[in-house]
């Protein structure tokens, strides 16, 4: 499934959604940002769907007030058609190369 978010009025870009369902058995939909290989397996950059629209309309001011520090952006490792959420060894394993491919791609 596609869904285009809008930047401004002379804007759309168009991504990814998926829906993902969450532990307590809720499904969520998910934008995914970009996908990026680290040690020949596929990881998606995702943010909530939810979090991508709030953003649409808010300054960087509004958006740190209502974030503050919080990252919405996060990674998980694609297996097929499932995304799965990364233990903190296997985010420990890909972090230097994941910063340096974000880096690349200037995120």
């Amino acid at each position: 499934m596609s869904e285009k978010i809008e930047h401004n009025e002379e804007t759309t870009e168009e991504f990814e959604v998926v829906e993902l369902e969450s532990e307590e058995g809720e499904i969520e939909e998910f934008v995914i940002i970009d996908r990026v290989d680290i040690a020949d397996k596929p990881y998606a950059i995702m943010a909530l769907l939810e979090d991508m629209e709030n953003m649409e309309g808010m300054s960087e001011e509004e958006f740190h007030e209502h974030y503050g520090e919080e990252d919405i952006f996060f990674i998980m490792r694609q297996d097929g058609e499932e995304f799965l959420e990364l233990t903190d060894d296997e985010f420990a394993a890909i972090k230097d190369d994941l910063d340096k491919e974000l880096e690349k791609r200037g995120m």
